[in-house]
C-alpha cells in the first residue's frame, strides 16, 4: 500500500477545512441524504463524504461503510484530493497503491473506487465526495456528471452551514490588551462585523433561493433578486408593497395563507405551492417560513427561503406515473415478477408470482428447483434447457409451459427473464416475470378485424374517414380527415385524444354518450358535433358511425365519416336568427306587414293584417287584394304596388280601402320592391298601419261631442272614453246594453266589477301599463252580460291627443267574440279526437293545410323526434327544417309527384334531425284528400313512422358485406387461401411483404418451410385438431423465418371453411406482423423492472394506503424516516402521522385523493415514533381501478426537515445581501457583468437588465480593454486588494469610486466579486480640507515668518546692540582690572575688587542674554528640523518673490537636538543671506547649500544679481556684520566672494565641535581677519 503525499498547501488546506468546523460533528440529514443520493445515482452499496485532516480521514456521512474514520495513509481519498477531477480506481486489486489495503483483502471487499474532490471556493480540497463497490466496475458518463453535481451540493452545504454557525454564534470576548484605546477596540469590532457581512454577502450572491420578507397583513417587505427572477420581475418594485397572497394560485393560497398566520403567531413552517409570476408562467415552490422580529417596527414578520421544485415536481409526478403504468400493467396483466442480487444474494418477488403457483401468501423461500417441481413433467426438460443455455451465455430467456399448481390445477404460464450486466460486464442480477396465460391459451381468438382503412373511399370524397380498434386503442385518421381541420397528415397524430380533446366541451358527454350507447346497445350513431380547427375556431361536423362486434357481441371496431357542415350551420343560424328576429318583430306588431310576389299574391302576411281584414292570416296567404278588399279598393292597392315595384324606392302614402266586413279603413303604407339574386324585383314588402282610428278621432274633435257620441252609440261596438287620470268617463249605448248598467255604475273604475274575478287582474295591469307608456293596447278577457252570463270580449284601447299633441285620454272599443271561442274549442277537441285515434297505431300523424301552410303534427309525431308537444308549432317549416338536407330534395320531389297524380300516395323515406341532434330514419306517407274545382291540393293528411332500426340494420349489412369483399384487397394484414387440395389458392400483398417473398415465390413455399423450427411443432398440433374437427380454427403468436433470414414476430389466425357435409373446402389465414409491438413489449418490460428496482432502491418513503386511510405497505425508507417497522405501521390509520392542528387539513386532502384529484399534494408536520416533529413532503396519487373508482393512494414521502432548515437561513442570508449599502457587482473572466444588487442599480441609475448587458470598460472609462488582462491577472495573484476609480452614471455623470475587488472561483468558472462605494462625497469633503489646510499652511507660514522676523529682529537686537555694549564694557572692566592689578594702594584694592564684581555680573548678564537669544529660536526648527525648515523657506521665497530658487543639502545629519545654538544660527544666517539677496541683488536665481565636511557645518549662499566689489569693506552694510558677529561667537567664520554684474557667493563656516575654531578656507581682509580673531580670543579669554 503506497500512501498518497503531501503537498506544499497542506498548511492552507488544513487552514481552509478548520475553518467551516466540520470535523468531529453528529450526523446531519442533508449530507446523510447527499450520500445516499450519490449511492443510488452509482449504483453503489457504499458512498462516503469524508474530509482529510492531519493525520487521518474522517467521514461525515457514510452509506454501507461501518467506519467513523481511518489513518490517512490508508485513506482513498487521500488520493482523491491531490487532483481536482474524478478519482478513479476501476480494479482495486490490480492497482499496486491499494492492493494490499486491509479493506480490499478484508471486509468490506473493495473492488473498485471513484471519488471527486471536495472544493473550497478559494481552491483548497479539503476532502471528497466517492463511492465503493464489492466488484470492479467504471462509472457512466451521466455518473460522472452526476457526482461533479453532488460534490458541488456538498459544498454548497458546508457554507450554508458555516454561514449559519457565523449568525448563530454570538462575537468572541476581545482579548485585546487594556492598554490599546477604545478607539482600537472598536476598529477590531467594525473589521469583524465587516467580515461577517462579507461572508454573508458572498453567500447570498451565489444562492439560488428567493429570500422575501413579508410583514403581518401579507404585503411584500423585501425579495432578493433570485426570487425575483422566480416571480418574473424585473426591479423590486414591481412587487414590493404587493399582497404576497396574490402571487399564489388560487388552489394554493388558502393553505398560503394558513402557513403565514402560523408564522406571523410564532411557529416556523414549510409548505409546498404553486406561484404564477408576472408574465403568467406557473412554477412550483417550497417555502420555509420562520418569525422574526424586527426591532425598528417592534412588528413580528415573515421571514422565508422559497426553493423552485419545478423540475422535482415534474420528475417526482413521471416517476409516479411510471411507477403507476408498472402497477397496473403488473396487476392488469396477472404479472408476477421476480429479481436476484448475485452480489448480495438478496431475492425478491411480488405476490402475484406466487400466487399464480396457487400459493395465496408469499412463500419464505423460493428457489429454482421449486419452480421446476411445479412444471409438468413433459415441460420441465425443454424448460431447464433453455434457462441453463441462457445462463451460460448470460442472455435472454422466454419461454411457455404448463404448470401443475399447489391445488392440482395445470395453467399455462409464460416466463422470461435477462441477466443485468453493468458497464464493467458483470452480470449484477437476474430479473423476470411469470404470467399466467392459461385464458390465451384455451379460449378461441376471434378472427381479427381488418385494419382496412378504406383507401379508395378516402380518396374519392370529401369527407373525413376514421376507424377505431376499440380492442387495441388503436386509431386511424385519414388525411382528409385532418384536412377538414386544418391540419397536414403529420401534424396530428392517429390516436383518439385528436378527437375527444378537439370536441367542443358542450358536446363532449353527448358524443361520448352516443358512443358508448351505440357500442353498447348498438344504437345508430349519428350526430352534430363541433370539432375546434387548427386556427382555433369550431367547425360543425356530421359524424357517423358503425361498429363491428364479434360473435360474443362485443364491439371490437368502428368505422366512419365525419363531413364539414360549418357553412350549412353558419347559413342555418344566420336564418334562424334572421327568422327568429323578423317572426318577432311581424308577430309582436300591431301593424300590419305583408310581402306580394310579383303578381300580386300575399306571402306573408301577419296577424295584424288579419286583424283588420278580419280574416286569419292564414286565410291571406297565397291570396292577392281581391280577397279581402273590394275589387276597386284592390285595383286601387295593386296599382300602387305596381308603382313601387316600377320605381325600385321605398315610399309612404295612404290607403283607404273597405276591408271584407265592411268598414272602410285608412291605412298609412310604407312600401318597398323586394330583388331577387340578379338584382330583379322579385315582389314587394310593406308595412301599414290602421290610422282609420285615428283619422276618425280627428274627426271627431272637429265635430261636435253630440254628433260623437250618436255616432259611438251607432255601432255594434262597446266603447269607452278615459280622460287623463285613467278613470272612464263614458261609455256608448251598446256598453250599456250589453252589462245592464248605467254611465254612473260604470264610471271610473266601477266598469271592472262586471269583468270576470279571474281577468281583473290582467286587465287592470294590462290598462294601466298601456295608459302609463301611452301605448295602444289588445286585451281578450271575459265581461259579465246584462243577463248574468261571461262572454269574451276583444277590447282596444288607443291613446288620444288633441291638435296641439297633448294627451287628453284613452278611447277603447270592445267586440264580443264569445262564438269565434265556442267555435275555436269545438274544433280543437274534434283535432285531438281525430289525432288519438291515428296515433294508437304508434305512428306520428300529420295534417297539413296545403293553402295556408299551417300543419298539425299528433303528439306522437313530436315525440318521436324528442319534442314535448308544445315545442313544435304549426308551420310546414317545423318538418322541412328537420329533414336532413341531403333528403329534403327527394322528399319534396315526391310530394309534387303525388301532387300532379302521377303517384297514388306519397311515400318516402328520409332522415329527420331529432331534438339532441341525431337524425332518425322515418318513412313518410299521406295523400291529399282534398282539392280545388281545378285539381289544387287543399289539405293532406299522413304518417310518420320510425324505420331507424330497419335502415341500421341494412346499413350493417352493407358495410359488412362491403369490408369483407374489400377486407381480402387491401394489404393491412397479411391473409392466405388454402386447401389441403390446391396448396396456395390466394395471397394478398401484405402477406408477401411481411415473407419478403414474391407471390411466385410465395406460393412454391410450405407453411413449415416458413415457420420458425422451435413453432412448428405447436402450429402443427393445432392445425391438427382442427382437421379433426375438434375446432374449427384457432390463433396463436408464432415466428417466421423471413426470405432474408431474420426472426419475425406474428400473430396468425387459422380457420378451416367447411362444406355442408363438415368436410373441409379450404383454410383462412390472417398473418400480422408483431415485431414491433414484440420489441417494445420487451423494452417495456425491461424498463419497468428497471423502475421498479429503481424505486425500491430510492430513499424515499413509500406508503399505500387503501381507501379508508390505513397503511398497506410501508417501505426501508419510511422506516428511516418516521422510526415505525412495517410490521407496526401496516394497518394503522395515517392519524398515528399527523400532529393534531394538521388533521384538518390532512382530511380535506384525503377527500381531495378520494375524489380522484391527483393534484393533493402537501408539505406538512409529522410525527415520529418517539413523538419529534419534522417536516415533510408528500407527493399523492390516488389509485383507480378500471372503472374509475379510487381504491387506494400512493404516497411518497420525504423528510425535508434539515432542508427547510437550511433553506430559511439561505434565505436570511440572502436578505442580508439585498439590503446591503455597498454596490456588489459579480464579474467574469472577460469584464462582463454577471449580476448586482440593488444597491449598484440605485447608484448608477441602471436598471439591473441594462447592467447585465454592458462590462466593467463601460461603466468605468479608467479601464479600457487593453487594460483588463493586467488587472485580471493582478487579482488572481493578489486575490484581493482595493483601488480607487471612477464610473459614468446612466445620466452621464461621474461619480468618484472605491472598490474592493475579490477573486473566486466557483464551479470551475473564475469570477470577480466587487464591492464599490461611492467617495465622490468623501473626495469632495477630502479637496475642500486639502485646500483649507493649504490656506491654513499658507497662514502659518506667514505667521511664522512675521513671528520668526520679530524673533530674529529682536534677536540682533540684543545680540547687536545689547551684545556689543556688553562686550565693550566688559573689554572696558578688563583693562581697568590689568591697570588696578599693578597697583598696590588700598585705593586700588578696592577698585580692583569692584571690577572683579563688575567683571562677575557682566558676564552673568552676557550669559543671560544669550540664553534670552537662544529662546527667540524660530519654532519650525522644532516642529520640522532644519532640513525641512530650509526647504520651506525657499519654497516660500520662490513663491513670493518670482525668483528660481533651488536647495541642495548634502548632509548625513543634522546638528544635534542640543546643540540648537549652530542650528538657529545656520537657520538665521540663511534668513540674512536670502532676504538679502531677495531686497538688494536684483537677481533671477538664487541657491543654498549645507554641506558638511570632517570639521565644519559649511553653508554656501548664491546669486546671478548685480554683485558689488567685495575689495571694499562692506561689514557694515547690508547685514553681513551681523552674520560675521554671530559667526565669530560661534568660532566659525564668513566668506564673501562678489562682483559687478557677476553676482555673488557667501560662504558660511561653523565648526561642528562648539569651543574649536574652524579653518579659514577663504581669502578676506588679513587686518580684519586677525583684528576679529584677536578680539575674539579676548572675549573667550
Amino acid at each position: 500500500m503506497i500512501a498518497a503525499p503531501i503537498t506544499s498547501r497542506e498548511s492552507a488546506r488544513l487552514a481552509a477545512l478548520y475553518r467551516y468546523e466540520i470535523l468531529d460533528t453528529s450526523s446531519e440529514p442533508a449530507f446523510d441524504e447527499l450520500a445516499s443520493l450519490v449511492a443510488y445515482v452509482c449504483r453503489a452499496p457504499i458512498a462516503v463524504i469524508s474530509f482529510i485532516d492531519s493525520s487521518r480521514q474522517w467521514f461525515k456521512s457514510t452509506v454501507g461503510l461501518p467506519f467513523a474514520e481511518c489513518p490517512r495513509c490508508e485513506a482513498f481519498c487521500a488520493h482523491t484530493i491531490l487532483g481536482t477531477d474524478l478519482f478513479i480506481v476501476e480494479d482495486v486489486a490490480a492497482d499496486k497503491r491499494f492492493a494490499d489495503h486491509p479493506w480490499v483483502v478484508e471486509s468490506p471487499s473493495i473492488s473498485f473506487y471513484a471519488g471527486v474532490p471536495l472544493i473550497t471556493p478559494d481552491g483548497h480540497t479539503i476532502g471528497s465526495l466517492a463511492v465503493m463497490d464489492v466488484v470492479p466496475r467504471t462509472v457512466t458518463h451521466e455518473q460522472r456528471t452526476g457526482m461533479h453535481t453532488l460534490a458541488k451540493q456538498v459544498m454548497a452545504q458546508l457554507e450554508l452551514r458555516r454561514g449559519r454557525t457565523a449568525l448563530d454564534t454570538p462575537p468572541v470576548e476581545s482579548k485585546v490588551p487594556a492598554a490599546l484605546s477604545q478607539t482600537d477596540n472598536n476598529w477590531t469590532g467594525e473589521q469583524e462585523r465587516s467580515k461577517r457581512e462579507m461572508l454573508l454577502t458572498l453567500m447570498l450572491n451565489t444562492g439560488p433561493g428567493c429570500i422575501k420578507r413579508v410583514a403581518a397583513d401579507g404585503t411584500l417587505l423585501h425579495m432578493n433578486p433570485a426570487g425575483l427572477k422566480l416571480v418574473e420581475a424585473c426591479t423590486e418594485q414591481e412587487v414590493v408593497g404587493r399582497s404576497v397572497f396574490d402571487l399564489v394560485l388560487p388552489e394554493h393560497r388558502e393553505a398560503f395563507v394558513r402557513m403565514h398566520r402560523d408564522v406571523i403567531g410564532g411557529a416556523a413552517r414549510t409548505l409546498q405551492f404553486k406561484v404564477q409570476g408576472i408574465k403568467g408562467a406557473c412554477r412550483w415552490m417550497e417555502t420555509h417560513a420562520v418569525p422574526v422580529h424586527n426591532p425598528v417596527s417592534g412588528s413580528t414578520e415573515h421571514l422565508a427561503i422559497t426553493e423552485d421544485i419545478t423540475e422535482r415536481k415534474q420528475v417526482e409526478e413521471a416517476l409516479r406515473q411510471s411507477e403507476e403504468r408498472l402497477r397496473f400493467a403488473l396487476e392488469t396483466g396477472h404479472i408476477g415478477a421476480w429479481d436476484l442480487n448475485l452480489v448480495t444474494h438478496q431475492a425478491h418477488r411480488s405476490l402475484e408470482h406466487d400466487r399464480i403457483f396457487g400459493y395465496p401468501t408469499l412463500l419464505a423461500e423460493w428457489s429454482y428447483d421449486q419452480f421446476l417441481e411445479h412444471v409438468l413433467p413433459d415441460d420441465r426438460e425443454q424448460v431447464n434447457e433453455k434457462f441453463l443455455l441462457a445462463t451460460a451465455d448470460r442472455s435472454d430467456w422466454s419461454f411457455e409451459c404448463r404448470i401443475r399448481r399447489i391445488d392440482g390445477q395445470t395453467r399455462w404460464i409464460w416466463a422470461a427473464g435477462r441477466h443485468q450486466v453493468d458497464d464493467a460486464g458483470a452480470v449484477r442480477c437476474m430479473a423476470g416475470i411469470v404470467q399466467d396465460i392459461t385464458d390465451r391459451k384455451m379460449a378461441e381468438v376471434a378472427v381479427r378485424v381488418s385494419e382496412e382503412r378504406y383507401a379508395l373511399a378516402v380518396r374519392g370524397t370529401s369527407d373525413g374517414i376514421w376507424d377505431w380498434d376499440i380492442l387495441s386503442g388503436e386509431d386511424y385518421l385519414s388525411a382528409r380527415w385532418k384536412e377538414i381541420l386544418g391540419f397536414t397528415d403529420d401534424e396530428l397524430p392517429n390516436d383518439e385524444v385528436s378527437f375527444f380533446e378537439r370536441l367542443h366541451p358542450d358536446d363532449s358527454d353527448r358524443v361520448r354518450t352516443a358512443i358508448e350507447a351505440h357500442v353498447a346497445d348498438r344504437r345508430p350513431y349519428n350526430l352534430e358535433c363541433r370539432l375546434c380547427h387548427k386556427d382555433g375556431t369550431y367547425r360543425w361536423l356530421q359524424s357517423r358511425g358503425q361498429a363491428l362486434w364479434d360473435e360474443q357481441g362485443q364491439a371490437t371496431r368502428m368505422v366512419g365519416a365525419i363531413t364539414d357542415i360549418t357553412e350549412r350551420k353558419q347559413i342555418e343560424a344566420v336564418l334562424y336568427e334572421q327568422r327568429q328576429r323578423l317572426q318577432a318583430i311581424v308577430e309582436g306588431t300591431s301593424d300590419a306587414v305583408f310581402i306580394k310576389d310579383l303578381q300580386g299574391k300575399y306571402l306573408l302576411a301577419n296577424a295584424a293584417v288579419g286583424h283588420f281584414v278580419g280574416k286569419q292570416s292564414s286565410e291571406v296567404i297565397g291570396q292577392d287584394d281581391t280577397f279581402i278588399f273590394s275589387p276597386e279598393d284592390a285595383r286601387a292597392v295593386m296599382e300602387r304596388d305596381r308603382q313601387v315595384m316600377a320605381g325600385g324606392t321605398l315610399r309612404t302614402y295612404e290607403d283607404q280601402v273597405t276591408t271584407a266586413d265592411g268598414v272602410r279603413r285608412t291605412f298609412s303604407s310604407t312600401k318597398g320592391p323586394l330583388f331577387d339574386q340578379q338584382g330583379a324585383v322579385s315582389g314587394i314588402f310593406g308595412i301599414s298601419r290602421d290610422i282609420t282610428g285615428q283619422k276618425h278621432v280627428e274627426e271627431l274633435i272637429r265635430q261636435s261631442e253630440a254628433r260623437f257620441r250618436q255616432l259611438a252609440n251607432t255601432v255594434p261596438v262597446l266603447i269607452w272614453v278615459a280622460d287623463t287620470t285613467k278613470a272612464c268617463t263614458w261609455f256608448n249605448d251598446a256598453w250599456l246594453a250589453f252589462t245592464g248598467r248605467t254611465v254612473a255604475q260604470e264610471y271610473g273604475n266601477g266598469w271592472t266589477e262586471g269583468v270576470h274575478p279571474d281577468d281583473v287582474q290582467r286587465c287592470r295591469e294590462t290598462y294601466g301599463t298601456a295608459f302609463d307608456r301611452r301605448e295602444s293596447f289588445e286585451i281578450e278577457y271575459r265581461r259579465r252580460r246584462h243577463d248574468g252570463i261571461y262572454h269574451w270580449l276583444l277590447d282596444r284601447g288607443t291613446p288620444q291627443y288633441d291638435v296641439a299633441g297633448v294627451f287628453t285620454g284613452y278611447i277603447g272599443g270592445g267586440v264580443d267574440i264569445q262564438g269565434q271561442r265556442d267555435t275555436e274549442e269545438r274544433l280543437r277537441q274534434t283535432e285531438e279526437r281525430w289525432a288519438y285515434a291515428f296515433e294508437g297505431s304508434g305512428d306520428g300523424v300529420w295534417d297539413w293545410n296545403a293553402v295556408t301552410n299551417k300543419v298539425f303534427f299528433s303528439h306522437r309525431w313530436k315525440n318521436m323526434l324528442g319534442y314535448a308537444p308544445e315545442e313544435i308549432g304549426d308551420s310546414l317549416e317545423e318538418w322541412s327544417s328537420r329533414v336532413h338536407p341531403d333528403d329534403l330534395p327527394l322528399a319534396m320531389a315526391d310530394v309534387q309527384r303525388h301532387f300532379r297524380g302521377e303517384a297514388e300516395l306519397y311515400l318516402n323515406e328520409h332522415r329527420m334531425r331529432c331534438k339532441d341532434g341525431s337524425y332518425k330514419w322515418i318513412l313518410d306517407r299521406g295523400k291529399v284528400i282534398s282539392r280545388n274545382a281545378d285539381g289544387t291540393p287543399l289539405r293532406m293528411v299522413g304518417t310518420h313512422k320510425d324505420i331507424t332500426d330497419r335502415k341500421c340494420a341494412e346499413e350493417a349489412l352493407r358495410t359488412s358485406e362491403e369490408r369483407y369483399r374489400q377486407y381480402f384487397e387491401l394489404s393491412l394484414i397479411g391473409m392466405a387461401v388454402t386447401s389441403l387440395e390446391k396448396g396456395w389458392i390466394q395471397v394478398n400483398d401484405r402477406l408477401c411483404e411481411i415473407f419478403g417473398y414474391s407471390r411466385q415465390e410465395l406460393t412454391t413455399k410450405t407453411w413449415t418451410e416458413l415457420t420458425h423450427p422451435d413453432d412448428i411443432a405447436p402450429d402443427v398440433a393445432q392445425f391438427n385438431r382442427m382437421l379433426a374437427g375438434d375446432i374449427d380454427g384457432y390463433s396463436l403468436d408464432k415466428r417466421f423465418i423471413h426470405q432474408d433470414g431474420h426472426v419475425i414476430y406474428a400473430s396468425i389466425s387459422a380457420r378451416a371453411v367447411r362444406r355442408p357435409d363438415g368436410s373441409i373446402d379450404h383454410f383462412v389465414a390472417h398473418v400480422q406482423d408483431v415485431t414491433a409491438r414484440h420489441e417494445a413489449e420487451q423494452r417495456l418490460t425491461d424498463s419497468e423492472q428497471l423502475l421498479q428496482r429503481q424505486i425500491a432502491e430510492m430513499p424515499i418513503g413509500h406508503i399505500m394506503w387503501d381507501h379508508e386511510f390505513r397503511v398497506q405497505s410501508w417501505n426501508p425508507a419510511a422506516k428511516q424516516i418516521f422510526g415505525y417497522r412495517a410490521d407496526e405501521a401496516i394497518g394503522r390509520h395515517g392519524a398515528f402521522l399527523i400532529s393534531e392542528e394538521y388533521r384538518p387539513h390532512v382530511d380535506e386532502l384525503w377527500q381531495r385523493l378520494l375524489a380522484g384529484d391527483k393534484t393533493a399534494h402537501s408539505v406538512n408536520d409529522n410525527l415520529t415514533k418517539e413523538g419529534h416533529r419534522i417536516i415533510c413532503q408528500w407527493s399523492n396519487t390516488p389509485l383507480q381501478n378500471s372503472n374509475g373508482a379510487v381504491i387506494g393512494v400512493l404516497s411518497m414521502v420525504t423528510d425535508v426537515t434539515e432542508r427547510k432548515r437550511a433553506e430559511e437561513a439561505l434565505r436570511l442570508t440572502q436578505f442580508s445581501v439585498d439590503h446591503a449599502s455597498d454596490s456588489i457587482f459579480w464579474i467574469d473572466a472577460d469584464a462582463r457583468i454577471l449580476d448586482v444588487n440593488e444597491a449598484a442599480c440605485m447608484t448608477l441609475g441602471y436598471s439591473r437588465e441594462e447592467l447585465l448587458s454592458k462590462t466593467v470598460h463601460d461603466i468605468d472609462p479608467l479601464f479600457p480593454a487593453e487594460a483588463w488582462p493586467a488587472h485580471w491577472a493582478e487579482l488572481k495573484a493578489r486575490k484581493s486588494f482595493t483601488l480607487e476609480s471612477v464610473y459614468t452614471r446612466k445620466d452621464g455623470s461621474i461619480i468618484q469610486t472605491e472598490v474592493t475587488v475579490n477573486y473566486l472561483v466557483h464551479e470551475g468558472r473564475e469570477y470577480s466579486c466587487a464591492f464599490m462605494r461611492d467617495v465622490t462625497a468623501r473626495k469632495e469633503a477630502y479637496a475642500s480640507l486639502k485646500a483649507a489646510y493649504g490656506r491654513l499652511q499658507q497662514m502659518s507660514r506667514e505667521l511664522q515668518i512675521v513671528e520668526s522676523n520679530e524673533r530674529s529682529r529682536l534677536s540682533r537686537e540684543l545680540h547687536d546692540e545689547v551684545g556689543q555694549l556688553l562686550t565693550g564694557v566688559k573689554f572696558d572692566l578688563e583693562a581697568a582690572r590689568k591697570e588696578l592689578a599693578m597697583q598696590s594702594s588700598s585705593a586700588s584694592k578696592r577698585s580692583y575688587g569692584k571690577i572683579l564684581r563688575a567683571l562677575e555680573s557682566t558676564g552673568q548678564l552676557f550669559s543671560r542674554l544669550r540664553r534670552i537669544v537662544r529662546a527667540l529660536r524660530p519654532p519650525i526648527l522644532d516642529q520640522l528640523g532644519l532640513k525641512a525648515a530650509l526647504h520651506a523657506m525657499m519654497e516660500d521665497l520662490q513663491a513670493h518673490s518670482g525668483l528660481i530658487c533651488s536647495i541642495s543639502l548634502e548632509i548625513d545629519t543634522e546638528p544635534a537636538s542640543a546643540d540648537t545654538t549652530v542650528e538657529m544660527a545656520l537657520y538665521r544666517v540663511a534668513q540674512e543671506l536670502t532676504t538679502n539677496v531677495v531686497r538688494h541683488a536684483s537677481a533671477m536665481s538664487m541657491s543654498l547649500m549645507l554641506v558638511q565636511d570632517e570639521h565644519d557645518w559649511v553653508m554656501i549662499v548664491q546669486d546671478d544679481g548685480t554683485g558689488f566689489d567685495s575689495g571694499k569693506d562692506v561689514t557694515d552694510g547690508m547685514g553681513l556684520r551681523g552674520i560675521r558677529e554671530r559667526m565669530e561667537i560661534l568660532g566659525g567664520h564668513v566668506d564673501i566672494s562678489s562682483g559687478l554684474g557677476a553676482g555673488t557667493i557667501v560662504t558660511v563656516r561653523v565648526p561642528k565641535e562648539t569651543g574649536r575654531p574652524s579653518v579659514k578656507r577663504s581669502s578676506v581682509k588679513p587686518a580684519q581677519s586677525t583684528a576679529r580673531r584677536r578680539r575674539r580670543k579676548q572675549v573667550n579669554d
